[in-house]
């Protein structure tokens, strides 16, 4: 701890399971303005508890991980990225309307930051990535709906805001043009990590690359 502050997110894992377990995870001081969530005397901002959250989902304590961005959201009721973990969190519970909602609001949030959407919003700052997560979670949501043209507008507006596209929005792009659904480009992303062989998803955006002119490599010059 420094300064009545976890420094790792293991700390702060730690300092939240102990406060549970003596039963000051849920005390909010309705007194506290900042409303901030006293534990075992670190005081973690929604920032710190959406890195909790990962590490507890990460290790299949998907339940757990849910509590605390609920608990972060008591903080912050307006962080994208809180409600980016929350649509991650929803899906693997399969609770498919939370999964809806929560994408929705962190889309309108994004939408609220942005009146204009500026020039370039590069994957590589760390403060843009809720935001180019939050709109490539609602351009997959109307692809996988079927509202083809919103999405494709939104795969296009990533790949203009984000030209490196590290989030590969261009596979996801190839297969809605070519008809397959997110989950069809999941499938073909994953096969290609399970073989080292990924043939298959880069003739899929090829293919269709060559028939609407969606992407330029820039490394390509």
């Amino acid at each position: 701890m420094r300064d009545g502050r976890a420094d790792s997110v293991d700390g702060l894992m730690q300092a939240f399971d102990e406060a549970e377990e003596q039963g000051l995870g849920k005390v909010f001081r309705p007194d506290d303005p900042d409303r901030k969530l006293h534990t075992h005397g670190a005081q973690p901002d929604p920032e710190e508890l959406y890195y909790i959250a990962l590490e507890y989902s990460a290790t299949g304590k998907t339940g757990k991980a849910k509590e605390v961005l609920l608990r972060a959201l008591e903080l912050d009721p307006e962080s994208v990225q809180v409600y980016v973990g929350l649509t991650g969190v929803y899906e693997q519970l399969g609770q498919r309307k939370k999964v809806e909602q929560c994408i929705a609001l962190a889309w309108k949030l994004t939408q609220k930051e942005f009146r204009r959407w500026p020039r370039q919003l590069l994957w590589g700052i760390f403060e843009n990535r809720p935001y180019l997560r939050a709109i490539a979670n609602q351009a997959m949501w109307w692809h996988e709906q079927g509202d083809r043209q919103d999405a494709a507008s939104l795969y296009t507006l990533l790949l203009r805001l984000n030209p490196n596209d590290s989030q590969g929005v261009r596979y996801f792009l190839a297969g809605l043009y070519a008809g397959k659904t997110p989950n069809d480009v999941d499938d073909y992303m994953e096969e290609g990590d399970r073989r080292q062989n990924w043939k298959k998803i880069d003739a899929l955006l090829t293919s269709q690359n060559r028939r609407h002119h969606f992407w330029k490599d820039p490394q390509a010059g």
